[in-house]
């Protein structure tokens, strides 16, 4: 075989499909990084999840973000065009309640610099909190007001107010009274 270089984990040639457990974890990791950047946004935005995707809606924007690490040949082509059609169908959703709705950026975050062109913006992880920060005002406080309104109510599609399950800004929502004033509490076994 010469001096062909080869994957010391798995033994593959240099440049070989990456296994698919790998390319998961490195998703995971990039999904993770992802969410300490957006929960570091300003307190006024609105952030929502959908699996590993998550729309975020801000002044500057409305924008649908997936996580990808590319090593499988096609992945990302096929990554762009199902974050693509996610940020329409969420501009579909919102037209039901909206009269002007915003256009929705879609972003594949990499973790590195991308030159890939395709119908999606590529931006590496570094840049996401400037993306998702900067620029003119396109998003006025009452439609934001209402995409808050519609995550709190359940009410926007596919997304659910807040990062993933344990999400730690879910105080973008008002918070629901778990009981009246006038309600003492009750003891699981006293009777009712």
């Amino acid at each position: 075989m010469g001096n062909r270089t080869t994957n010391r984990t798995h033994g593959r040639p240099a440049g070989a499909a990456t296994d698919t457990r790998e390319a998961a974890v490195m998703s995971d990791i990039l999904g993770t990084e992802l969410d300490l950047v957006l929960r570091r946004l300003p307190r006024d935005y609105a952030v929502a999840s959908q699996a590993t995707s998550r729309l975020v809606v801000g002044r500057p924007g409305a924008f649908v973000l997936c996580p990808n690490h590319q090593v499988v040949p096609g992945a990302l082509e096929a990554m762009a065009l199902r974050i693509a059609r996610l940020a329409d169908s969420t501009r579909v959703v919102l037209a039901d309640h909206l009269s002007w709705v915003p256009f929705i950026d879609a972003v594949v975050v990499t973790p590195v610099g991308d030159r890939h062109r395709g119908p999606v913006t590529m931006a590496p992880l570094d840049l996401v909190g400037e993306l998702l920060t900067t620029g003119p005002d396109t998003v006025a406080a009452p439609a934001l007001d209402a995409v808050r309104r519609l995550l709190r109510e359940n009410r926007l599609g596919v997304w659910r107010a807040g990062i993933g399950e344990t999400d730690g800004r879910i105080d973008l929502c008002e918070p629901m009274p778990t009981s009246q004033p006038s309600d003492p509490p009750r003891h699981p076994t006293s009777p009712a």
